[in-house]
């Protein structure tokens, strides 16, 4: 969640920002300046965000209440159900721009991992994509009641029963209704070869292994994300949305 303050000498301007366009974070920099010119101007980098728009400005304090003595702004609906701004049925799509920006860091990590060893931190970025991936499932059955069974059939590939193996292991610990493994690990090989034959690349290797049946299945945990990712993207292409 971004914070942005406006200081005066009056008071001071707190915003956790939704804007839907640029004419509207256009519209609230004018009421700010025209009440006080040395009010600095918000970060353009406010639009976009899935918080509901919350900005105190001079002559603006008439359209708040105060309880317990606490300026309280008109809100537009919660940050989880912004019915104000966005139509409940599009809903859905705030929890896959944070997945698509968990993807992003996914992508920057990749290339890190290319020459260095994946750290705790970085274990904790891959994990934490899964899980937001995962939990778009509700966002969307939420928003659109009528896809629940598609979304149903859509997490019987093996790729989402691993997301949501990944993402509910790490949530409960014991993982007591696994699809597939409840004792998958997250594991480190280290690569001799490439250790010997090439010191600039990064020799010690990260898996995610799920027992399958009588086999092993390993993944690399970026080809996984991907996948998992292409997956919605087909998902969201074919029904529309």
């Amino acid at each position: 969640m971004e914070v942005h303050e406006w200081n005066s000498k009056r008071e001071s301007c707190e915003a956790l920002t939704y804007l839907k366009s640029m004419n509207e974070l256009k519209s609230i920099e004018q009421r700010i300046e025209g009440s006080d010119s040395s009010m600095k101007r918000p970060n353009k980098a406010l639009h976009l965000t899935a918080f509901p728009l919350r900005s105190i400005a001079a002559g603006e304090l008439g359209r708040y209440r105060k309880i317990n003595n606490k300026i309280m702004p008109k809100w537009y609906g919660s940050s989880l159900n912004p019915d104000g701004i966005i139509p409940p049925a599009q809903q859905w799509k705030i929890q896959w721009a944070r997945v698509q920006r968990w993807f992003t860091r996914l992508a920057k990590l990749e290339k890190k991992y290319e020459f260095n060893e994946l750290s705790n931190e970085d274990i904790d970025d891959i994990i934490t994509f899964f899980q937001n991936c995962y939990h778009l499932r509700d966002w969307i059955e939420d928003s659109k009641p009528e896809l629940k069974q598609d979304i149903v059939i859509f997490f019987n590939t093996f790729e989402m029963k691993i997301c949501r193996e990944i993402c509910l292991g790490f949530k409960h610990k014991n993982l007591q209704t696994a699809k597939i493994d409840k004792d998958f690990g997250i594991l480190r090989e280290y690569d001799h070869f490439t250790a010997e034959t090439n010191s600039l690349k990064n020799p010690v290797i990260t898996k995610i292994a799920f027992e399958d049946g009588n086999n092993i299945k390993e993944y690399c945990p970026f080809t996984l994300a991907k996948t998992c990712y292409q997956l919605w993207e087909e998902f969201i292409k074919n029904k529309n949305l």
